[in-house]
């Protein structure tokens, strides 16, 4: 049990073998882990006070890079956050690709379309 805020988190493997997966790669030495990409998904069950909530996630790591990939579902698919040092937040979806104020809650795409937060 964790506490997000002040609410209660709670997550559990549920009845998934695989619930808890890590990808590095075939035949990837220790050395390469620097500039090889690494995913970690996972397929867990979440209650946030009591209530259940959608914990299926994947994360892709570029250490070289200094950046972080969420796949995050959706109501209609999946979308792709990146986190890198330095950059605005940014998002891939079906349509288009958008770049990320967190600050003013908006986002612009690459074709000129603004999403608010």
């Amino acid at each position: 049990m964790y506490l997000l805020g002040d609410k209660r988190l709670k997550l559990d493997r549920g009845a998934a073998p695989d619930a808890i997966r890590l990808y590095v790669g075939e035949h990837t030495t220790f050395e390469a882990l620097r500039t090889t990409p690494v995913v970690l998904a996972l397929d867990l069950v979440a209650t946030l006070d009591d209530q259940p909530v959608d914990a299926k996630l994947a994360v892709r790591f570029v250490y070289s890079a200094a950046q972080v990939e969420l796949l995050v579902p959706v109501t209609d698919g999946s979308v792709v956050v990146t986190l890198s040092a330095g950059s605005p937040l940014g998002v891939r979806a079906k349509n288009g690709t958008f770049t990320c104020d967190v600050t003013t809650k908006r986002c612009k795409g690459s074709l000129g379309t603004e999403v608010t937060l």
